[in-house]
């Protein structure tokens, strides 16, 4: 159950882009080697080896994607907005259907089962995006009586 992730090495992946583009430029100009660069920089050594030589300056993300993929997340995420916008918010169980659903018409390999997403992808998606809150409707309007 993936609730909130600790690093068992903490030093992984704390570099940042720029450090990476700052240290591929000096070994590429000769100001600095491999090795000196990478201590300089702190970036672990192999790491930029593998970028000069790819040269791949880009940090991406750690950890695998999400099952939907991100700009099919986006999609669902604008949906979600505009049922919320026009006073429809989406229950959590709705939002486990709605993500099977898409998924099912896209025809993106899944893991969900039962015809919902499952939980902890529904509170990872979550926490991916903000933006959303998940909430009870409300009656907007009441009804009087009057005798």
């Amino acid at each position: 159950m993936p609730s909130t992730y600790k690093r068992i090495c903490p030093q992984r992946g704390t570099w940042t882009e720029a450090n990476l583009l700052a240290a591929m430029q000096a070994v590429r100009n000769g100001e600095q080697g491999t090795n000196e660069a990478a201590l300089n920089y702190r970036i672990p050594s192999r790491t930029l080896r593998r970028r000069l030589n790819s040269n791949n300056s880009e940090k991406g993300r750690m950890g695998p994607d999400s099952s939907l993929g991100a700009v099919n997340e986006g999609k669902l995420v604008s949906h979600i907005i505009k049922l919320q916008n026009h006073g429809f918010a989406p229950r959590y169980s709705d939002l486990r259907q709605m993500a099977y659903k898409f998924a099912v018409a896209l025809r993106i390999p899944h893991k969900f089962k039962n015809e919902l997403a499952g939980k902890d992808w529904l509170r990872s998606f979550l926490r991916r995006h903000p933006e959303l809150s998940v909430r009870k409707a409300e009656g907007n309007c009441q009804q009087t009586i009057n005798s």
